[in-house]
């Protein structure tokens, strides 16, 4: 499933800030840091990661409460097709694990990409990618849920409980790509 969007739209939003405080009706040049040491880049040329997390334990704590979160969602997992309102609940529940891997990804990635030579900055970017593929992982039990429940059964779904309906592209994605999707033991050989 494609799960990307919360972090594109983190980074997009983190770039547009910048953009729009620097040119706020002046025109501003931006010096040419590339080969300065990034201790001697002054600090309005960098960016500011303090709006997504404030301090660093911040980032932990989401880390943390993320693991809870998915493991929470394996409990989740038997039967999470047999009704619509289970499967809107599932949903809802992946929409927030995805929300805050998402958000700690970006922040994680922004803070290692401004400074590649941090070890720290290194260590926490591959904290969050760790847990974007332990997402990835975790959710892959969806796609065959989706395609044994069927279009038809679906759009009952989307009948009984329209608070499904903003989910439905994806899931009816799901739906039109099942000819071309490898069955469980087969995709099981290619993981």
């Amino acid at each position: 499933m494609k799960t990307g969007k919360t972090g594109y739209i983190i980074i997009l939003i983190a770039c547009m800030s910048f953009i729009l405080s620097a040119a706020q009706g002046k025109k501003v040049m931006i010096p040419d840091y590339s080969d300065t040491p990034r201790n001697k880049v002054p600090g309005e040329f960098k960016w500011d990661l303090s709006h997504i997390y404030p301090e660093p334990v911040a980032f932990d704590a989401d880390l943390k409460k993320a693991g809870k979160l998915l493991a929470e969602m394996e409990q989740r997992k038997p039967g999470w097709t047999d009704s619509a309102e289970k499967m809107h609940a599932m949903y809802e529940h992946l929409n927030s694990v995805q929300s805050i891997v998402y958000k700690a990804w970006a922040y994680a990635g922004l803070s290692m990409w401004s400074n590649m030579s941090n070890p720290v900055a290194q260590k926490r970017f591959g904290r969050a990618q760790a847990l974007r593929f332990r997402l990835h992982g975790a959710t892959s039990f969806m796609k065959t849920g989706i395609l044994a429940l069927g279009r038809e059964r679906f759009q009952k779904y989307l009948a009984q409980e329209p608070r499904l309906k903003p989910f439905a592209h994806s899931i009816t994605n799901t739906l039109r790509l099942k000819n071309h999707t490898l069955p469980p033991d087969k995709q099981r050989i290619l993981n």
